[in-house]
């Protein structure tokens, strides 16, 4: 089959037009469909667990390997300019992230 054949046969059809109140209907239906769906919580107790698992695993990490080889960190290694910078970066992303967590909850009115 040629694709001429194809156009002809595809241009002498009638086109389809849907009925009256074909539209109006699946709007209805589809503003009831999304007014009913209700949102979807955050799962907080899962992040609590979360955070609780992680504490736990850091602490035991630090009881196994912390306690028998002393400290991770001592003085002379937080004296080191390139020690320090890290730990000033990584606490400035703690500081700058929690705040506009909090800040975009307040926007957008999670009050969960």
């Amino acid at each position: 089959m040629k694709i001429y054949h194809l156009d002809k046969i595809l241009s002498s059809e009638e086109p389809l037009v849907p009925s009256s109140g074909f539209v109006s209907a699946v709007m209805s239906r589809v503003h009831s469909e999304t007014s009913a769906q209700s949102e979807i919580p955050f799962p907080w107790h899962r992040l609590a667990a979360a955070i609780v698992m992680g504490t736990l695993t850091g602490l035991i990490i630090y009881a196994v390997l912390g306690w028998h080889s002393g400290p991770f960190l001592s003085v002379s290694e937080i004296s080191d300019p390139a020690m320090r910078r890290s730990i000033v970066w990584a606490t400035v992303a703690i500081a700058v992230t929690l705040p506009l967590a909090w800040i975009s909850m307040w926007m957008t009115d999670v009050t969960r």
